[in-house]
């Protein structure tokens, strides 16, 4: 399967903590691998729903400007974005912000998931009117 197969690690803290992976992920595949193992954690809980985060979020097409490399794209905007997942949003050293692990196919489910929960609003009034 490749799987178990790492290509490059990565390590912070001078390389005493490990931070993650890229690994091998099939033929001609390849996939950013973080630390998973329930050996490695603690305080595990489950998530509380997601359902209004992901409804609230704005998944937009855009062009980056000439300076960024210009270029068409899909995601999101890190302002908005900061606004319910403060977490995934961070900054460069010129201020400008930035957006970790969520991109094209992340934008792409969103749109999916609220395309599905407006769907399924209109059926629940539907079968209550």
């Amino acid at each position: 399967n490749g799987v178990g197969q790492v290509f490059l690690r990565f390590a912070i803290n001078n390389n005493s903590t490990a931070n993650g992976q890229i690994n091998g992920n099939g033929a001609s595949q390849a996939a950013f691998g973080s630390w998973s193992d329930a050996r490695l954690k603690e305080n595990i809980v489950d998530l509380p729903p997601q359902l209004t985060n992901i409804l609230s979020l704005r998944p937009v097409e855009f062009d980056y400007i000439a300076s960024e490399g210009s270029g068409h794209q899909i995601s999101f905007i890190a302002q908005d974005f900061e606004k319910v997942y403060p977490d995934a949003v961070g900054e460069r050293d010129d201020g400008m912000k930035t957006l970790t692990g969520w991109g094209k196919t992340e934008a792409r489910l969103v749109k999916a998931i609220q395309e599905l929960a407006a769907k399924v609003t209109a059926l629940e009034e539907q079968l209550n009117g």
